[in-house]
């Protein structure tokens, strides 16, 4: 253990990974990590509800699977590190067209939008995104008390 010359030396060990280190056993790190990444889910959950309580569609039937797609994975350790992913089943994540063409993955859609010239209508012409991912992110980032890091990837490119 090292020493400390005032408690300023002890706070800034204590932040460090080391310190943090020496804080948590790997049962306490499992059970912060799922707990933080609940809260994460649960701050995805409230942004994708704020868009969908924004407007009624009229030209289509929402299903709600968008908000039935998210999955979240046991914790487990890969190296000297622990990881749990939050990700979108395909299953419920990919919607049929309602213009035509091929399927949309509605989750990364509806983070950054589309546009298509061919129509005037709102939402079909286009659509700036909720940036959802990005808020929840933000608003998790606020109250990060572990000092974990969350990485957001589409496909194998990192996003946040």
């Amino acid at each position: 253990m090292p020493t400390f010359n005032s408690v300023a030396d002890l706070n800034r060990y204590l932040s460090s990974s080391n310190g943090q280190q020496m804080l948590f056993n790997q049962d306490s790190i499992k059970r912060a990590l799922q707990s933080e990444a609940e809260r994460l889910q649960k701050y995805l959950i409230e942004e994708i509800d704020k868009h969908l309580m924004s407007y009624q569609p009229i030209e289509y039937h929402r299903t709600g699977a968008w908000l039935e797609s998210i999955r979240m994975s046991p914790v487990k350790r890969v190296g000297n590190e622990f990881i749990i992913s939050i990700t979108f089943d395909d299953q419920f994540a990919y919607h049929p067209s309602v213009i035509g063409g091929e399927d949309g993955y509605v989750p990364w859609l509806m983070e950054v939008g589309w546009k298509d010239h061919s129509y005037s209508t709102p939402h079909f012409k286009g659509f700036k995104g909720t940036h959802y991912i990005k808020n929840a992110v933000e608003r998790w980032n606020r109250d990060n008390k572990f000092g974990f890091k969350i990485r957001v990837y589409h496909g194998k490119e990192r996003y946040l």
